[in-house]
């Protein structure tokens, strides 16, 4: 189980205090954390960038090119430190206390963009399992990954990408939507020793093969073997995830069901959700039902909380009402919501168990704008016995939930 243990702001977060007197710019953007001592804060208006050591206490602020458009997290040949790349709109670039260094220029629908705030893009990836980032950059018609080179160098890879558009038409004309950041799942797709990426979207996904000289310049559909988009009974069903969840080396993959609704009625939108195993043999002919969701309410599948190597099920449940909604209407467009957090342990076969282990009462801020909002709960080994904790901050308290390894879910 996880066991809950409360401070307050001023008793937890002593140290973050004493780093906060010598960082140089102002934030009340999340800070970005790496898997390391390194964190790195940014303020989106002013489009300023900060490292920060949490071992020697100290922080610099690191100069930025121009028209820099957003910065990701890599890890780069022969720099032991975490480091920040930062995208602009003609090329890619090391940011550091000094001057910028180019990494690369691009071409690509990138470089017509005018983008006023500066945001924490999904960018960099290890494509290769080598240890090294690599870096995705998205094009209409195509898009280019660079693979790092042990020398800390980067060659291209270009592939064709067919985007997915949606649109509308008024009395101004056509508008079109497009969505092109499409960070992908690696994974060693078809068993070759080489890792593989695959892209998904709503209505089917694609696979990019790996070969000896990197990657194909082409995409292979995968088929899911099941119907997608509108269906016969008036209901839709989308690709939700594309996940190993048992840790087998096969691809799986989750869907979401539902009778779409306009306006209010979302709020009482019924979603069925569910598992589909994949083995050798291709994806399985009896999925596995998941929990119904109702509404903003969500499934997540990201963390293995107890350690024993797959995935388990959190259901997030949003207690969203015209109330709620008043309240942002009110309150400049966001208001506090109560959120309760069950987690539910991945059995052997694949599915979760019938009662939850762990339950969390928590509060999250959302918005009208659409963001995507999550509470402010952040999962990793605390103390260091190599068990999922996790750290909950809201406005002044903070809560340390500690995963007790005699009694883990």
């Amino acid at each position: 189980m996880i066991k809950p243990l409360c401070y307050s702001l001023i008793t937890l977060l002593t140290p973050m205090s004493v780093i906060a007197q010598t960082m140089a710019i102002k934030t009340t953007d999340e800070l970005v954390s790496t898997d390391s001592e390194i964190l790195f804060a940014y303020n989106k208006e002013s489009k300023q960038l900060e490292a920060i050591n949490l071992l020697t206490s100290l922080s610099s602020e690191l100069a930025l090119p121009k028209n820099a458009i957003g910065f990701d997290v890599a890890t780069l040949a022969n720099i032991t430190d975490k480091q920040a790349l930062v995208l602009t709109s003609d090329g890619v670039y090391k940011a550091q206390a000094g001057k910028p260094t180019l990494l690369f220029n691009y071409e690509s629908v990138l470089n017509q963009l005018k983008i006023d705030k500066f945001e924490k893009v999904d960018f960099v990836f290890d494509a290769n399992n080598d240890g090294l980032s690599d870096i995705f950059i998205p094009e209409l018609a195509s898009s280019t990954l660079y693979i790092q080179n042990k020398d800390g160098s980067f060659k291209p890879n270009q592939f064709n990408q067919t985007p997915k558009y949606e649109g509308s038409f008024s009395r101004k004309g056509l508008s079109l939507e497009v969505n092109i950041n499409n960070k992908p799942v690696v994974i060693d797709f078809n068993h070759d020793g080489l890792n593989d990426l695959v892209f998904s979207n709503d209505f089917g996904a694609d696979v990019l093969l790996a070969n000896s000289e990197g990657f194909e310049q082409k995409l292979t559909s995968i088929d899911f073997n099941i119907e997608l988009g509108e269906l016969g009974n008036g209901e839709t069903r989308k690709i939700k995830q594309i996940i190993d969840i048992n840790n087998d080396g096969f691809l799986d993959f989750t869907t979401r069901q539902f009778k779409p609704t306009q306006g209010m009625d979302s709020l009482d939108i019924k979603i069925a959700h569910t598992l589909y195993l994949g083995s050798a043999k291709g994806f399985s002919n009896t999925p596995i039902p998941l929990l119904e969701t109702q509404g903003p309410s969500e499934l997540l599948l990201k963390t293995d909380f107890n350690n024993d190597g797959l995935i388990d099920l959190q259901k997030m449940d949003l207690d969203i009402g015209l109330t709620t909604i008043a309240s942002m209407a009110m309150g400049g467009g966001s208001t506090d919501v109560d959120v309760e957090m069950n987690l539910y342990k991945q059995q052997p076969d694949g599915s979760f168990a019938n009662k939850s282990s762990i339950e969390l009462d928590l509060e999250m801020e959302v918005g009208m704008n659409g963001d995507d909002s999550e509470p402010a709960l952040y999962l990793g080994d605390i103390n260091g016995d190599s068990y999922i904790d996790a750290v909950y901050k809201y406005s002044k308290k903070h809560c340390i939930f500690i995963t007790e390894s005699k009694t883990h879910c």
